[in-house]
């Protein structure tokens, strides 16, 4: 499944790159592959589907930054 469109990120993609610790956030994400978000909308998913896949538990809303937060 895409989670971003803007850049045809997808949910194993993102779950990859959380397993192997490449990054904790979406803005890590984005950074380590030399993107930069476009529309925003995915942000709030990359970073839910990484802190799900890194098994912490963490909901996005009150770990996240701000910058990332979708309350």
């Amino acid at each position: 499944m895409y989670l971003c469109i803007c850049h045809a990120l997808t949910e194993n993609e993102v779950r990859r790159a959380a397993r192997q610790r490449e990054a904790a956030s979406a803005a890590q994400y984005f950074r380590g592959r030399g993107l930069r978000p476009r529309c925003g909308h995915c942000a709030g998913v990359i970073h839910a589907h990484m802190t799900d896949e890194a098994g912490d538990g963490t909901l996005m809303t009150e770990h996240a930054p701000p910058s990332e937060r979708r309350d």
